[in-house]
């Protein structure tokens, strides 16, 4: 079976989603474009709340719809999810995260082919019910506690009062499909990608030039696991585009944004 184009892609999301009731402006704009005459079906009847709407919205949800994305998505494809996925949290190695699914969709993308950095996406499926969280990959059972069981874990490694995700397949984490390296990035008028700035990367960059080289890759660090970075992904999705006119302001700005990582960092106000 041949394999669908991206057009076919994105008119059998579109009817997917207005079967289930979302007629969104992205939904009519593709009926309107055309939709259900290329794919040979009637077209639906709007009806007045998408039935998502009223269901549970999860992490299951969540990657049923970005599982539906190739190794190169388009920006329809992408917008056409981004208020359900807007909706579910991310739960990710950093225990404070603050970005929707959406926002670590567009941070995956940018991140396909480099060395894991940052706060990952955690598979809530293997938490373990009904235990408290008690670090980034770490759960401790409130029914069972046991301070010398706890103490003697500290010198054997071993406590069976503490179940760490990191131990088991995958470490853990959140699957995400593969997506082509560099195309988040690549050139959208060429047709080579989306165009999305990596703001974790560039203000690495920057600071790397001004501080000594150990604390600007700890500044970068914190900068992929910060809103600031969370923002800048939901700025561009927002417009739909990969640019804005001014992608760094003068040093004032720069400072600023140092300011607010270091409060992140130290927890001062």
């Amino acid at each position: 079976m041949a394999a669908m184009t991206k057009q076919e892609r994105i008119d059998n999301e579109t009817m997917r989603r207005a079967k289930e009731g979302d007629f969104s402006d992205w939904v009519n704009t593709q009926l309107a474009g055309g939709a259900a005459e290329r794919l040979g079906v009637d077209r639906p009847i709007e009806a007045s709340i998408p039935a998502w709407k009223s269901e549970p919205q999860n992490q299951g949800t969540a990657m049923d719809l970005i599982n539906q994305l190739d190794a190169t998505p388009s920006w329809p494809e992408l917008l056409g999810m981004k208020e359900q996925l807007v909706g579910i949290p991310a739960i990710t190695t950093d225990e404070d995260e603050q970005r929707n699914m959406y926002q670590y969709l567009i941070n995956e993308m940018l991140r396909s082919g480099k060395k894991p950095r940052g706060a990952q996406a955690l598979d809530v499926s293997q938490f373990p019910e009904n235990w408290r969280r008690t670090g980034s990959t770490t759960f401790t059972d409130p029914e069972n506690p046991d301070l010398f069981r706890d103490l003697k874990g500290l010198y054997t490694g071993e406590n069976l009062g503490v179940f760490n995700l990191a131990d088991e397949p995958g470490k853990g984490l959140l699957q995400f499909p593969h997506f082509q390296p560099g195309w988040a990035e690549g050139d959208e008028d060429k047709g080579l990608g989306l165009g999305i700035t990596d703001y974790g990367e560039l203000m690495e960059g920057m600071i790397t030039g001004a501080t000594p080289f150990k604390y600007a890759k700890m500044l970068g660090q914190n900068i992929y696991d910060s809103d600031l970075y969370g923002d800048a992904a939901d700025t561009l999705s927002n417009i739909g585009i990969g640019s804005i006119e001014t992608a760094v302001k003068p040093v004032q700005w720069l400072a600023e944004q140092i300011d607010k990582i270091n409060k992140k960092i130290t927890g001062k106000k």
